[in-house]
């Protein structure tokens, strides 16, 4: 028992010794501990804002991306109505939306009919956050070809008030094409269709 006693007291001792001499332990194990841990927490929130801030960077460059391929979809689908309206002999158009970024197809028969049982021109909706925007120019003054087109879309207003769809790009059978202006806009860039002198739809890019 004795020898018991002495060793622990010479443990105790030697404890002593070290805690007077500044070697104290567990002190310093836990302020290294709450140093790491600060650390820690620094990488992890610049981490977070670095992956946020590659997030924010990609998110940009598809919503630019998508935009494009819209505006050369309704290009190619402006094409595509100009030759059905050729084939089959009748008016045609293309409907947008002002409010929901949707755009419909119609043809002109008795009064105009939304085309559906042609899977190409299927109502068409723009992902968000994409914005897509019509602007309807005035025809030219004189040209027999847009009086023509006019007199088509306003005879049938006053026929079919309530049937005639609005913000409407007109396509005649003969394939003159009501001038319009349509925008695609992305995060940092806006995709404009117009057409140009030989009335055919063409893109270009304009930065935001």
């Amino acid at each position: 028992m004795e020898y018991g006693r002495n060793q622990i007291n010479g443990i105790s001792n030697h404890q002593s010794l070290l805690i007077g001499a500044g070697f104290s332990s567990a002190p310093c194990i836990r302020h290294r501990s709450a140093g790491f841990t600060l650390l820690e927490m620094l990488l992890t929130v610049f981490l977070i804002g670095l992956m946020i801030g590659l997030v924010a960077i990609k998110i940009d460059r598809n919503a630019d991306d998508i935009a494009k391929l819209e505006a050369r979809r309704f290009v190619a689908l402006v094409d595509h109505l100009r030759d059905e309206a050729t084939f089959t002999g009748l008016p045609m158009g293309i409907e947008v939306s002002r409010t929901d970024g949707r755009y419909r197809f119609w043809e002109l028969r008795d009064k105009w009919t939304q085309i559906d049982k042609v899977e190409v021109l299927r109502e068409r909706v723009v992902p968000d956050p994409i914005i897509i925007e019509l602007r309807l120019l005035q025809e030219k003054k004189g040209s027999e070809q847009d009086q023509s087109a006019q007199q088509t879309q306003e005879g049938e207003a006053k026929q079919e008030p309530n049937a005639t769809p609005k913000n409407l790009v007109l396509v005649e059978p003969n394939g003159i094409i009501r001038p319009f202006i349509a925008s695609f806009k992305g995060d940092q860039h806006r995709f404009v269709i117009s057409l140009d002198n030989e009335m055919n739809p063409v893109m270009s890019d304009e930065k935001i």
